[in-house]
């Protein structure tokens, strides 16, 4: 529990494979997920 570290890696991964077979509901899902841990990195750009 709050390996908040690996948690980022787990999703940044699945976003990046989603992103690579255009799976953009998984992307989201991810990315959604990522965010509510408190990582905005992806939608400050």
């Amino acid at each position: 529990m709050e390996q908040f570290q690996a948690a980022f890696k787990c999703y940044k991964d699945g976003m990046l494979i989603a992103k690579q077979q255009n799976d953009q509901h998984a992307y989201n899902e991810l990315a959604g997920a990522k965010l509510e841990l408190g990582d905005e990195d992806d939608f400050c750009r």
